[in-house]
């Protein structure tokens, strides 16, 4: 996963020992003090993500490692959920935000996969489940510290998803809350 990486951002990720460090990192990738993050092809998030990085950013160095996210958002051809989805080593963060989350009447998604977009009325693209082991290794087993990667490997998988389809910032505001912005 290096090929494109610089020397500077792939001793940064390498020397990563835990989650925090990973969320950390994530979260200077997010706000452009870094240019590569493992397993992204792009050197910046994805247009729609420019309104989210400061609650992503937020959540990542909270501790939520986050891999995916998207807004709400609906048009003529397709609609999608608010949605989030990461990793989560420290037990209480993870019941800090499930309380949150469940008590804004939004999804929480551990081990099984919510579709989040559709397209033409056909469901599209899902948050959830499991990212399996071999996928880890690839993406981030040899890009971060191993003590890093052990941590990430036994972390909590977690999606939260707003239920409701389109424009909501329901979610967002949920979860800066959750973390004290």
């Amino acid at each position: 996963m290096f090929g494109r990486m610089s020397r500077k951002d792939r001793h940064a990720w390498a020397s990563a020992t835990s989650i925090a460090d990973l969320g950390h990192l994530t979260a200077c990738w997010l706000e452009g003090s870094i240019k590569h993050q493992p397993g992204y092809l792009d050197t910046k998030p994805a247009p729609e993500t420019r309104t989210l990085i400061p609650t992503l950013a937020r959540l990542n160095r909270a501790g939520f490692l986050t891999t995916d996210s998207q807004p709400g958002h609906r048009d003529a051809a397709s609609e999608q959920r608010a949605a989030v989805h990461g990793f989560i080593a420290d037990q209480r963060l993870f019941a800090r935000l499930r309380s949150a989350v469940n008590g804004a009447g939004l999804l929480v998604a551990t081990g099984r996969q919510v579709a989040v977009t559709t397209v033409r009325g056909e469901e599209f693209t899902w948050f959830g489940g499991t990212i399996p082991q071999r996928d880890l290794e690839f993406l981030w087993g040899s890009t971060v510290g191993s003590s890093a990667f052990a941590e990430l490997r036994r972390a909590r998988q977690v999606a939260f998803i707003d239920p409701s389809y389109g424009d909501s910032d329901r979610l967002w505001q949920t979860l800066r809350r959750a973390v004290g912005g």
